[in-house]
């Protein structure tokens, strides 16, 4: 899959409340929601992983919505396994 981390704003520096939905060429996958928790002493990690359908599928962009309903396209290259992206 493709891994990676995003960048917030000083007051909310890990992006909680982001969403990231990878389009592939199999079509679009399931949306990664950032958040603190689920639970009770729970915490989930900063890096986020984006599956792909299969082998053959390739990422193409990735959707990212910031909290606040600010929504920015990134293209994905074909040799990428990781992306590192800051809401500026």
């Amino acid at each position: 899959g493709l891994h990676g981390r995003l960048h917030g704003p000083s007051w909310n520096p890990d992006a909680i409340g982001a969403t990231l939905p990878l389009k592939h060429s199999a079509g679009l996958g399931p949306a990664r929601c950032i958040q603190l928790g689920s639970g009770y002493w729970s915490q989930n990690s900063a890096v986020t992983v984006l599956a792909l359908p299969s082998e053959r599928s390739a990422p193409l962009e990735l959707q990212l919505r910031w909290p606040g309903g600010r929504v920015r396209l990134i293209q994905i290259p074909d040799d990428v396994a990781e992306y590192d992206v800051s809401l500026n």
